[in-house]
């Protein structure tokens, strides 16, 4: 949940892809940013970009808010309902 969470207030997550759900919630450099496993070298290097790159940020930023909608409620019940 965290990451729906700080996406829905504009954080951009920076995520490892040491989970498969990440790939669920986060598409790279569209609404947050994925790293391979550990890689604490490309970590900070991403870090870095979108603390020095305002545009960036706040595209992705804007992205995530976006995209987060698709786990609001009414829209999660309107799929269940096709489903039943």
């Amino acid at each position: 949940m965290v990451i729906p969470e700080c996406q829905s207030y504009g954080v951009v997550p920076v995520c490892f892809d040491s989970f498969s759900a990440v790939y669920d919630l986060v598409t790279h450099y569209h609404n947050g940013v994925i790293i391979n496993a550990f890689d604490t070298d490309v970590f900070a290097e991403s870090l870095l970009s979108l603390m020095i790159n305002q545009e960036l940020l706040e595209d992705l930023a804007l992205n995530a808010m976006n995209d987060v909608n698709k786990y609001k409620l009414k829209n999660i019940v309107a799929l269940w309902l096709l489903v039943f």
